[in-house]
């Protein structure tokens, strides 16, 4: 990052979302840290556990007629519009999901989730049904 701090001049284009050499530290720090923390190989474990789990719910409830996804990004599919579940039921559980169109729930969580937060996003979904 030095050397391309340095080979900038006075003058030249640069912007804040653009390869300046701060954002150019940031991503190398963010780079380094995920390899530090084997955080890419936590997604892998962490996808699949929510895969399992959100399969295990899908199966013990029939409003559930879809599930999809991949990694961390997945959708449970109902048979009914969401909007109320999402915007009401589950607010009041401190939990926030997102709808993907009228009746999918999306779950979209960190990259540092772990499996008691899936375990217990689950019971507070289980709950708002």
């Amino acid at each position: 990052c030095r050397k391309a701090a340095e080979a900038r001049t006075p003058g030249q284009p640069g912007t804040t979302d653009r390869g300046n050499p701060f954002v150019c530290r940031a991503a190398d720090t963010v780079l380094r840290l995920f390899e530090e923390r084997h955080i890419l190989e936590h997604v892998r474990i962490m996808g699949t556990y929510l895969w399992e789990r959100l399969e295990e719910f899908a199966g013990n409830h029939e409003c559930v007629v879809g599930h999809r996804g991949k990694g961390l990004i997945q959708g449970l599919e109902f048979d009914r519009p969401v909007g109320d579940i999402v915007s009401k039921a589950l607010l009041d559980q401190r939990l926030v999901l997102i709808s993907a169109g009228a009746n999918v729930i999306r779950f979209v969580p960190p990259l540092v989730v772990t499996q008691d937060h899936v375990d217990l996003m689950l019971e507070k979904l289980e709950a708002s049904l």
